[in-house]
């Protein structure tokens, strides 16, 4: 393939998007059927999609002037989906805990995004493109700003560093701790030495197609230290403190079936929460009844 001269940026821009094409359809094509997807491995896809878009809106071609109005008010209105739809993520996430400046951002967006679409019908090409811009970089930093408030939250696994401090201020020799229905990758590290190969906890109600069981023998090794529901109503019953890390909610149904059991809500993040069983009416943070 023969590029033309490249002296200009135009020309520059024509002759790299042969190359950016396949790029980014080869970068969006693999990580969209990897089962690993960190923000990092989408990066390289930016650079490529920025020439191209470059040379199909800002090219010396004068066909790139007739572009539709319409079509750069509806990429202006792309920025603001993020600073829109990202107070949501965290309501859902978070069962309806959130900030109140949280909640008012989307209302403030959406009024700045009418604002600004009226006011870019009287600019011209270049000034949209310098709004847009700026809209976008402002966007990005805010949302980056934002999410390392709440990014615990939107974890499955990691990190749980909520859940661990809970049960060091909770936690006392002799009590026992439950991990029901997914296991939290991760605890261990924000628990101190609560779980160690001394200090074992108990599992239970966990696909046995995941980590820690797919392992052919782990479940086995395991032994009685694997419940199942009748298992773990017996461990609540015995006159103990008992703590289950729970996730999705599971304990929610089972304490309805069991209204009897003393099941108290100590802190949720995300998609995990702790319980506490308490028998013998210690009152929090481990204090003296």
């Amino acid at each position: 393939m023969r590029f033309p001269p490249l002296d200009h940026p135009s020309r520059l821009a024509v002759a790299a998007c042969p190359l950016a094409q396949p790029h980014s359809i080869f970068t969006f094509t693999l990580f969209s059927f990897s089962h690993a997807k960190l923000p990092a491995y989408i990066l390289p896809i930016f650079p490529a999609l920025a020439v191209m878009l470059a040379w199909r809106f800002f090219g010396d071609d004068p066909a790139k002037d007739s572009v539709p109005r319409w079509a750069w008010q509806i990429i202006v209105a792309f920025c603001f989906v993020a600073p829109i739809i990202f107070p949501f993520f965290v309501y859902f996430l978070l069962h309806g805990q959130t900030s109140w400046w949280l909640a008012c951002q989307t209302p403030i967006a959406l009024a700045l995004l009418v604002l600004v679409i009226v006011l870019s019908r009287k600019w011209d090409r270049a000034t949209i493109a310098a709004c847009i811009a700026g809209l976008a970089l402002l966007s990005l930093f805010a949302t980056i700003a934002e999410f390392p408030l709440f990014e615990f939250d939107f974890k499955a696994n990691q990190p749980l560093n909520q859940m661990g401090l809970a049960l060091r201020e909770n936690f006392r020799p002799g009590d026992t701790l439950v991990c029901w229905h997914e296991f939290p990758q991760g605890l261990p590290f924000y628990t101190g030495n609560l779980i160690s190969a001394t200090n074992r906890p108990y599992f239970g109600n966990m696909p046995l197609n995941k980590v820690p069981f797919e392992f052919p023998g782990n479940l086995h090794r395991l032994g009685s230290l694997y419940l199942d529901e009748n298992g773990l109503l017996k461990l609540l019953q015995d006159d103990h403190e008992t703590f289950i890390v729970d996730f999705g909610n599971t304990m929610e149904s089972f304490q309805t079936n069991h209204l009897d059991l003393p099941l108290r809500l100590i802190t949720r993040s995300g998609k995990w929460s702790l319980y506490r069983c308490d028998r013998m009416n210690r009152p929090p943070n481990g204090g003296n009844p």
